[in-house]
């Protein structure tokens, strides 16, 4: 199995408590958990949405899902095309990606 977490920080415009900012970001949240949801391979998924903050930055929300394997894991990052496209789509609201991926036992 392999395990991939990923938090997402979005840039300053879309980082506030205004009505346009707060849809952004709940709907790139809403399709990046779809997304692992509607792939057969991933066999977990949580989510956290608000107050994740890994190593003090400010990230907006997290996601964790476990793979059948590191190979369905390297699939999913590179070569699945609806991730491609919904990664190009998300480029322009995100500041940082903190992204990490590990082997783990079921």
């Amino acid at each position: 199995m392999a395990t991939r977490f990923v938090a997402v920080q979005f840039k300053d415009e879309y980082s506030g408590d205004d009505e346009k900012s707060k849809q952004v970001r709940d709907g790139l949240f809403q399709k990046h958990v779809a997304l692992y949801k509607s792939r057969p391979y991933v066999t977990k998924v949580h989510s956290m949405y608000g107050g994740v903050q890994p190593s003090g930055q400010g990230y907006h929300y997290a996601v964790v899902a476990k793979f059948e394997s590191e190979e369905k894991a390297a699939y999913y990052d590179d070569v699945d095309p609806e991730h491609l496209e919904f990664r190009t789509q998300g480029r322009s609201l995100v500041q940082n990606i903190f992204a990490w991926g590990f082997p783990t036992e079921n």
